[in-house]
């Protein structure tokens, strides 16, 4: 019992000190702009959960990194550039079965949007702006 809370407790560490990093180096990969946030959420969310998975997958080599650190976030990109692809093959898929609905060529609207669901959304966005 002990240990699952020590477990939990590590995990938790290393999401709270790592995963802005894993986010980040996501989202820098990500050459699209629609679903870019929630593709590298979902990614990040993967990474941790294979670290939880697989504790002991990692191991620090002083001849490879400098510090523990930057092995681990080696390790994390790593990790985190695999578990990219593999949603953007299930996205992949996914995309190929959707119709898209576009106002016009140069929006990056995917999706048609309600005249009151639009004044909500503006309504809202000038709000937490302030």
């Amino acid at each position: 019992q002990d240990s699952i809370i020590e477990a939990k407790k590590a995990i938790g560490f290393l999401y709270k000190e790592f995963k802005e990093f894993v986010y980040n180096v996501t989202f820098q990969h990500i050459g699209f702009v629609l679903q870019r946030e929630e593709l590298s959420n979902t990614v990040t969310t993967e990474v941790f959960l294979k670290i939880w998975q697989d504790p002991l997958d990692w191991e620090f080599d002083k001849e490879k990194h400098r510090t523990q650190n930057d092995g681990f976030k080696a390790y994390l990109s790593t990790v985190a550039h695999y578990k990219l692809m593999e949603e953007l093959k299930k996205v992949k898929s996914v995309r190929k079965e959707e119709d898209t609905i576009i106002d016009d060529e140069d929006s990056e609207w995917k999706w048609a949007i309600k005249n009151d669901e639009f004044d909500y959304l503006d309504e809202e966005l000038i709000k937490r702006r302030n």
